[in-house]
């Protein structure tokens, strides 16, 4: 079951989006500013649909967590310090590192996050036998590969509908996600 939360003024919005992401610093630009937020608990994990009728800047302290996206429409530019990328509909994009602060330009576009604790992650990448579980740390921003990205989208939506209807666990399974899709 998703929690919807919308903010149609810029100090309602940047009181949601500093709720549920942590403090941030925003810098609004144009007269229009309003966020939709659906969230889906999964245990210590979990999936966003986020949708900005807004245009602006943010700063923020490191999430703690870390954040995988999917950009659905729209733009957006994500970075640490100087390292920023652009990002455009259908990509797959590393929206938050634990440790980081973030930085982040978002001109009106709709993104699916799915939040994830660092410790979630380093038992699912230490998997193998005999193997000790290390912290996780990814050093780039996108997927390794074209079916790295493919993977973690069809394995967000598969997990998102799972969480929307428990019936439909005996419906199509796509390839999960695995260990080495995201570059260490």
């Amino acid at each position: 079951m998703s929690l919807v939360t919308e903010a149609t003024d810029l100090g309602s919005a940047h009181h949601l989006l500093t709720a549920m992401y942590g403090a941030l610093r925003i810098e609004p630009h144009g007269p229009q500013h309003a966020v939709r937020i659906a969230q889906t608990p999964l245990g210590p994990a979990r999936l966003d649909n986020v949708r900005f009728a807004m245009h602006f800047d943010a700063q923020g302290d490191p999430p703690g967590v870390l954040y995988v996206g999917h950009l659905l429409s729209g733009a957006l530019t994500v970075g640490t310090g100087h390292d920023r990328r652009a990002y455009q509909p259908g990509d797959v994009l590393l929206a938050g590192q634990p440790d980081n602060p973030l930085h982040r330009h978002d001109p009106r576009h709709r993104h699916r996050p799915g939040r994830h604790p660092r410790d979630l992650l380093a038992q699912v990448a230490d998997t193998g036998p005999d193997r000790k579980q290390q912290p996780l740390s990814l050093t780039g921003h996108e997927p390794v590969s074209g079916k790295a990205a493919a993977s973690w989208k069809a394995t967000y939506a598969y997990t998102r509908q799972l969480a929307q209807d428990p019936a439909a666990a005996g419906s199509r399974w796509p390839p999960p996600a695995r260990p080495g899709c995201w570059q260490r």
